[in-house]
C-alpha cells in the first residue's frame, strides 16, 4: 500500500511537472527582451554567422529569435532586409544592422532592465 502511494505521488508530480515549467518559464519570458537575428537560411552569410557568436555572450539576457528572410511566408522582411543582413531587433524595435555593436547592445539590455525595476 504505501508503494501505491509513492507511485500515486511521483504521478501527480509528474503530471504538475510540465505547469510548473511552463509557469516558470512565462515568468522568466516576461522578464527577458526579445531578440530577434534576420538571416538567411538557405544562403552563405558570414556577417550572419559572426553574429551569432557574439550574441551568444548575451544568451541569458534575452529570449533569441532567428526569422530567415529568404523563405517564401516571409517576402516582406526579404524586400526591406535583402541587402542589411544580418538585422536584429529588439522586442520589435530595429536595433542594428550589419555588424553587432556590443555597445549598443549593451546599452539597450541594461535600459530595458532598468525601466523593469
Amino acid at each position: 500500500m504505501a508503494c501505491a502511494s509513492a507511485r500515486m505521488q511521483r504521478l501527480v508530480a509528474v503530471r504538475r511537472a510540465p505547469q510548473l515549467l511552463v509557469s516558470m518559464r512565462r515568468f522568466s519570458e516576461e522578464r527577458l527582451p526579445t531578440l530577434t537575428l534576420f538571416t538567411k537560411k538557405y544562403s552563405p552569410c558570414s556577417l550572419c554567422d559572426d553574429a551569432k557568436e557574439v550574441l551568444k555572450q548575451y544568451e541569458n539576457e534575452f529570449i533569441y529569435e532567428e526569422e530567415y528572410i529568404d523563405l517564401a511566408e516571409n517576402k516582406e522582411w526579404f524586400e526591406r532586409y535583402k541587402y542589411d543582413i544580418p538585422v536584429i531587433h529588439m522586442n520589435g524595435d530595429l536595433l542594428m544592422m550589419h555588424r553587432v555593436d556590443q555597445d549598443k547592445l549593451r546599452t539597450a539590455l541594461d535600459s530595458l532592465t532598468n525601466n523593469k525595476t
